[in-house]
């Protein structure tokens, strides 16, 4: 609800015009990006402020990628002959020369439609989980030992709470809900700015749903063996194996488009 309400309050301020030139061109008086908003709010050294802040927030989301794309070649390559000695390290290694490359492209607009993977990983991604948990498929044994049972209809012994990970968790669900940093492009982007907050509510309910339906059927199918990244959990099955290459290709169109909508 903070995220949702706070997306808005977004738009409403990039509606203010301020005093004086932001730029230089067209649209001088007009706040496009969140280093506009910190200037017209604090002066240069809320500019400066800002900046360093989404600078640090586009290294994190750099590092999220390589270490989602890391884990996840490791689990699908390291039974091979040629990787077997290779470590999840080594595997982040690899994924950074994958990427670098596409940073590049003198046109994104290339990646933006392989970007179109993300909706149809997520949907693959949710559609594998909930297969997985009523099927009962067996699960990675490397994650998954002793009472694990990878089914929703035998769940895996589970905890009401644990409180020591409260920290792990807010975080974890604050990389898919807090998207503000390309919140004023988008609204920039949209034909019909009015629709701009129907279209945060709609998204975050359908996330909200995704959400939900996967940390319980995850925790259900894995207990206490449930991993940050639920596809190291998942076994070797036609459906979990397609969830997982897809998420590894996704992060490769969209790296390049994120570090570039963050600046």
């Amino acid at each position: 609800m903070i995220c949702n309400y706070t997306g808005k309050l977004i738009a409403e301020i990039m509606e203010y015009q301020p005093s004086f030139k932001l730029r230089e061109g067209p649209g001088a008086y007009t706040i496009i990006r969140f280093h506009d908003l910190g200037r017209v709010a604090f002066g240069t050294a809320g500019s400066l402020f800002v900046s360093a802040a989404f600078l640090g927030e586009t290294f994190g989301y750099g590092c999220i990628y390589l270490i989602v794309e890391g884990d996840n070649l490791h689990k699908l390559l390291s039974g091979q002959e040629y990787f077997k000695h290779f470590t999840q390290h080594d595997f982040m290694l690899i994924s950074l020369f994958i990427f670098l490359p596409t940073l590049l492209l003198r046109n994104l607009s290339i990646l933006s439609y392989f970007s179109a993977l993300g909706a149809l990983s997520a949907a693959l991604l949710w559609a594998g989980v909930m297969i997985s948990g009523v099927d009962g498929a067996e699960p990675n044994p490397a994650y998954c030992k002793g009472e694990c049972t990878g089914s929703v209809l035998d769940p895996s012994p589970t905890e009401l709470a644990r409180w020591t990970d409260i920290a792990a968790v807010i975080g974890l669900a604050m990389v898919g809900l807090s998207g503000h940093a390309v919140f004023p492009t988008l609204r920039n982007d949209m034909v019909d700015r009015r629709l701009y907050p129907y279209v945060l509510d709609i998204s975050y309910v359908v996330i909200l749903v995704i959400y939900l339906s996967i940390a319980t059927f995850g925790y259900l199918m894995f207990g206490s063996a449930c991993q940050e990244e639920i596809t190291l959990n998942l076994g070797y099955s036609f459906v979990s194996q397609l969830a997982v290459w897809v998420v590894c290709i996704n992060p490769i169109s969209k790296f390049a488009l994120d570090m570039v909508r963050r600046r």
